[in-house]
């Protein structure tokens, strides 16, 4: 396991992500949460909200949301909040 990899898992883990608000505020997210697609990518299209059920890193060490028990990159959505009705 990377040095890199060993230092991320102290910060984050697979029911949760750290997220910076647009005031500056760190904020600890946790499982499950709600993101809208920004962007195609199969079964989802643009503005269908999904909620994410758990988070991990890829082999890069990208961000990667599981949603329906399939992993997605983040990079296709973005975070709506913690609202259970969607």
């Amino acid at each position: 396991m990377s040095k890199i990899f060993y230092e991320l898992q102290k910060w984050v883990s697979g029911n949760s992500l750290l997220v910076v608000t647009v005031r500056g505020i760190l904020l600890r997210l946790y499982c499950p949460f709600i993101v809208e697609c920004i962007s195609y990518v199969e079964p989802f299209h643009r503005g269908d909200k999904c909620i994410v059920s758990r988070v991990g890193l890829g082999s890069n060490l990208e961000l990667i949301y599981f949603i329906q028990e399939k992993a997605y990159s983040y990079k296709f959505f973005k975070i709506i909040g913690k609202d259970s009705h969607i």
